[in-house]
């Protein structure tokens, strides 16, 4: 990794993997008890939702996460760590914004950020949101001037959780079990018009710190592979390691006539300018890839660029 990059998310088996603790990003060194840097992206989210877990000896707890504001959630399992990158925990007034680590967007497009919070003499970390930091510990804690910036009623998780979505809201990532059954209406397609029906999908890979946008195959009730593009010259294929962009009104259109409001931001590239989801055609199929600076990427077969007619992913909204 370069010495100035950003840190990336990181999907472990708590119970069955080696976690390397010394690899990690912690809340704070001075904390009592260890406690590290981990995201959620239980159903609901449509970004890593930023949290905290304990470990205690190299075992490690539940996580424990803000859903939205005002709730919280506990995950036994399931979540990601974040990973190296040259970055720690600084005074929020003393971090320029082109510095600070963007983990996902609200509804309006704003950036959400990493922060923490003390609390009894140890900092615990949950999401920045307008200017607030939020954290959960024994209940909900915010902190509008004090919290750091990580700069450059209890719900455990039961399968098939739902959310409601507001009308003009943003559509949300969604793991689905090769064994589990899926609704084709609530997945995002690359294109109604495609021969074989191809959807949004993200993987975690290759040390990605957002989630890598790309598309899969459906075969009636069989899921394919996942494509990706790994770098702007590599692809990616993952067998089920993936989400699913799940619901939003939302659609792909031509860019030039998508204001800026109103793209789905999946990510930020490591100057911090934003990473959306577009798609390219490719021999009469729609097919769906990260846009980044302005160019949509897209594997199949090899790396396929566009940057001029290129679709993005938005809001159906006026």
């Amino acid at each position: 990794m370069a010495q100035n990059f950003w840190p990336y998310w990181r999907l472990y088996n708590v119970g069955n993997d080696v976690v390397p603790v010394d690899k990690l990003v912690a809340c704070s060194p001075n904390n009592p008890i260890p406690s590290y840097v981990v995201a959620g992206l239980y159903n609901g989210s449509c970004y890593p939702q930023p949290g905290y877990v304990y470990s205690y000896g190299g075992a490690f707890g539940c996580g424990y996460f803000m859903e939205g504001t005002d709730s919280y959630v506990c995950l036994e399992t399931d979540y990601y760590f974040l990973i190296g990158g040259n970055v720690s925990f600084r005074p929020h007034k003393q971090v320029t914004e082109n510095l600070k680590f963007i983990v996902g967007y609200t509804k309006e497009n704003r950036p959400i950020y990493i922060g923490t919070i003390n609390v009894g003499g140890e900092e615990i970390c949950g999401p920045v949101i307008n200017g607030v930091c939020y954290a959960f510990k024994i209940e909900i804690c915010t902190d509008g001037e004090n919290y750091k910036y990580n700069p450059t009623v209890l719900k455990r998780l039961r399968s098939g959780f739902d959310i409601v979505m507001a009308e003009h809201f943003w559509p949300y990532w969604r793991s689905y079990k090769l064994n589990q059954n899926f609704n084709e209406k609530e997945l995002v397609p690359c294109s109604p018009n495609n021969r074989i029906p191809s959807y949004v999908v993200a993987g975690f890979h290759k040390f990605g710190c957002y989630p890598q946008p790309g598309y899969v195959y459906t075969y009636g009730a069989l899921i394919g592979y996942g494509y990706f593009k790994d770098g702007t010259d590599k692809g990616a294929v993952l067998q089920n390691d993936f989400l699913f962009l799940v619901g939003g009104n939302v659609s792909f259109r031509p860019h030039q006539q998508v204001p800026e409001n109103l793209r789905y931001k999946v990510g930020t590239t490591k100057e911090n300018r934003p990473v959306y989801i577009g798609t390219i055609n490719i021999a009469g199929e729609e097919l769906c890839g990260p846009v980044i600076d302005g160019v949509c990427y897209v594997f199949k077969l090899t790396i396929h660029s566009d940057d001029e007619s290129y679709k993005v992913l938005a809001l159906n909204k006026e």
